[in-house]
């Protein structure tokens, strides 16, 4: 059957439909053990336009990086520009079913309703221009429980939770070190006061601390270090940020009473809050030799910095590692920012 064309505004839609495909958001890590990505994909053919709407196939990409097999039902995937639904999935719901370090790809229909095709091409001159800046919303359920939906930016691949912010927003299963025990030094400081409590610090200072120490703790994680290491610096960074997540809780210090945890006192607890996480990643990427800086954040104008975490650097890149976040190369969105 020869699909028709409609000209809308003097812009013929099946000229502007590969246009759309050019962007893509790439895989990142999530919730719980999985990570997710989105993209669609195709040429003209892959489009279905009519006066019902204009159709796109888009992906949903799934990893399981857990060691348990993962059941889960995508419940409904819209897209969002100016916070405004302007697409949404055809099916109701896609179930999907992953073995242990497996991953799979998801067909899904997405519909752009012919109006709100009609004014978009108004508003933005072409549905390319239109797709600039939106946002994709996944709402998901993982083994039986509701989960937070995940909110990916397509133009830049960052990746969101609702409620996110320096401090974790899911309990967690922290996993037993047993298996590292050839590799961790044994920790015989048992008034566990290492290395200094830091009373009424700035995070400037905390920053810098970390910064040095990161240097003399390095023995502390060197054994540990080439465990974690992998082919490529980002396969590591990966590596070093899956194990803090699984391996060690997060406790908030008092805020006027900051207590830098040492790497192997971090370990010994199998607890600590940002700068404790800052400090054994940082002595870890010491060891690798990858280059890295620590990264004081400020959020929502509050007009004072907020959050300390490690980025690791390749050839100007930056990769994320802050494992209070729920996914690896993920950094919340700030204010401001300084860099040590």
């Amino acid at each position: 059957m020869k699909k028709k064309y409609y000209i809308i505004g003097g812009l013929g839609l099946a000229a502007i439909a590969t246009l759309i495909y050019a962007k893509t958001a790439s895989t990142v890590n999530a919730v719980k053990g999985l990570t997710f990505g989105v993209n669609w994909y195709g040429d003209l053919n892959d489009i279905n336009i009519s006066t019902s709407g204009v159709k796109l196939p888009l992906s949903a990409v799934i990893g399981n990086r857990s060691d348990q097999t993962v059941k889960g039902t995508i419940n409904s995937v819209d897209i969002y520009k100016g916070g405004s639904k302007i697409a949404y999935s055809k099916a109701k719901k896609y179930d999907f079913v992953l073995s242990s370090y497996r991953d799979t790809t998801i067909p899904i229909d997405i519909v752009i309703p012919y109006l709100s095709a009609l004014s978009l091409i108004r508003s933005y001159g072409s549905l390319y221009e239109a797709f600039s800046g939106i946002k994709i919303r996944i709402d998901f359920t993982l083994n039986g429980s509701l989960q937070q939906p995940i909110v990916i930016d397509v133009e830049t691949g960052e990746v969101s939770l609702d409620g996110v912010g320096y401090t974790p927003t899911l309990t967690r299963n922290i996993r037993s070190l047993s298996n590292y025990g050839s590799v961790i030094p044994r920790y015989t400081n048992n008034k566990h006061t290492d290395p200094i409590l830091i009373e009424n610090v700035t995070p400037e200072q905390t920053a810098s601390f970390i910064r040095k120490m990161a240097k003399s703790c390095a023995w502390q994680t060197k054994e540990l270090s080439k465990r974690l290491k992998r082919n490529t610096v980002k396969e590591t960074v990966r590596s070093v940020f899956d194990f803090v997540f699984n391996h060690i809780e997060y406790v908030r210090d008092s805020e006027k009473n900051e207590q830098v945890r040492s790497p192997l006192r971090t370990l010994e607890e199998q607890k600590g809050d940002c700068d404790c996480f800052s400090l054994l990643i940082a002595s870890i990427f010491e060891n690798l030799n990858i280059p890295y800086i620590i990264r004081i954040a400020e959020y929502d104008h509050k007009g004072y910095f907020q959050h300390v975490y490690v980025i690791a650097m390749q050839n100007g890149q930056e990769l994320p590692c802050d494992p209070v976040t729920d996914y690896c190369f993920y950094q919340k969105p700030f204010t401001n920012k300084k860099d040590f």
